[in-house]
């Protein structure tokens, strides 16, 4: 699912732990509470989507972008740069 584009999405509760979503477009996109553990999301632009709640334990987000992203209670690893959030 590479190079994927979904805007304003509503994929709440989404399980897709270790899915490469590598390079996509969810704009505006609604993953609260979603489970995106282990998934390679390098480069993908999440702008204004909502990631309240999600699991984003061990996923790769080199290079994401999460301009206004709302990641009220969203998990991530202790490794990940809270810079870019």
């Amino acid at each position: 699912m590479k190079s994927i584009q979904l805007t304003k999405m509503d994929l709440r509760d989404l399980n897709a732990s270790g899915a490469d979503f590598g390079d996509g477009f969810f704009s505006c996109s609604n993953f609260d509470g979603a489970n995106l553990i282990g998934t390679k999301l390098p480069n993908a632009r999440l702008k204004w989507a909502s990631l309240r709640h999600t699991d984003l334990t061990r996923a790769d987000l080199i290079g994401a972008c999460l301009f206004g992203a709302d990641v009220a209670g969203a998990k991530f690893s202790d490794d990940v740069d809270r810079t870019i959030l």
